[in-house]
């Protein structure tokens, strides 16, 4: 199996198959080939308008599950393309390659690592991961797992990688203090703001439990209270006419007003980072014969 990195994807190359991963920009070699895509990233949804329909993507359930989601409740544009679920823990046979879906953790939602494999070589492909997310155990699942195959590579992004040894990682937990300490701030006579991203409705799901402790509800616009109610049915999910009492943070999606508390969340971090000390024990669990960071 031949591995190519070039400016905008990572090709693996067998006799039988070719399989391009996580492209970051669309370009004429991806029509009509199968895209493995592990985990969000910003340029995402272009590369996939941009795709002819005959392309073949590759992806968990759950990410599949919310860019239908985003397309129904947010007006993204439909994707005319041919998706496949990658089944957690089963191997996928393509051609002469076996692929090996596991759930893992980047702090947004769906994202996996996959096994690659032929008869000749064992691929981790791993490139973002966040060991300290609300998920981790699946992190710890899959790593317990790669080392007891022995890989003949380990593939991480290169910014997953802090020089800083006493690194502190912003967790969820963190987000939590941040939005209750928001809360807690705000004066009775100011009006409060909130702004999200629709990548991590599970956060914003326990955002909305947060607020609700406090006496405080989120109004909801009707599209967005539909969006996470897909996601969980009985989540306790205001909109303006069914609040009869406590205080109210209304959702905009307008400029800052510098005269009002405003809480903002656009996007959790894309690329987490671990520290050279988690690093270098991780790897040595792994304990794979090689590394490429991309």
């Amino acid at each position: 199996m031949q591995l190519t990195k070039t400016n905008g994807y990572l090709l693996f190359q067998s006799d039988a198959t070719h399989l391009y991963c996580d492209p970051t920009h669309y370009a004429n070699e991806l029509d009509g080939k199968l895209i493995l895509i592990t985990h969000l990233y910003p340029s995402l949804f272009d590369v996939l308008e941009s795709l002819s329909s005959n392309t073949t993507v590759l992806l968990s359930l759950d990410l599949l599950f919310l860019l239908q989601k985003l397309q129904r409740f947010f007006a993204y544009k439909k994707f005319t393309l041919s998706f496949k679920i990658l089944p957690c823990s089963y191997a996928v046979t393509l051609g002469n390659i076996h692929l090996t879906a596991e759930n893992s953790d980047d702090s947004l939602y769906g994202s996996i690592v996959v096994l690659i494999q032929d008869q000749q070589t064992k691929i981790g492909y791993a490139p973002i991961f966040d060991p300290h997310g609300k998920h981790k155990k699946r992190i710890k699942k899959w790593k317990k797992k790669w080392s007891q195959i022995h890989l003949d590579l380990l593939i991480v992004d290169s910014s997953l990688l802090n020089p800083v040894d006493n690194l502190h990682h912003f967790t969820e937990l963190d987000n939590h203090k941040e939005f209750s300490s928001f809360i807690n701030k705000i004066q009775p006579h100011e009006l409060a703001y909130v702004r999200f991203s629709p990548w991590n409705p599970e956060l914003l799901l326990s955002f909305n439990d947060i607020a609700l402790k406090s006496n405080y509800h989120i109004v909801w616009p009707d599209y967005w209270k539909n969006f996470l109610q897909s996601f969980s049915p009985y989540a306790d999910l205001k909109n303006t006419d069914s609040i009869v009492s406590g205080q109210k943070l209304y959702f905009s999606d307008k400029v800052k007003v510098t005269n009002y508390y405003e809480y903002y969340y656009e996007l959790p971090p894309l690329l987490s980072t671990i520290s050279n000390q988690e690093w270098a024990e991780f790897a040595k669990i792994i304990n794979a014969k090689a590394l490429k960071l991309l």
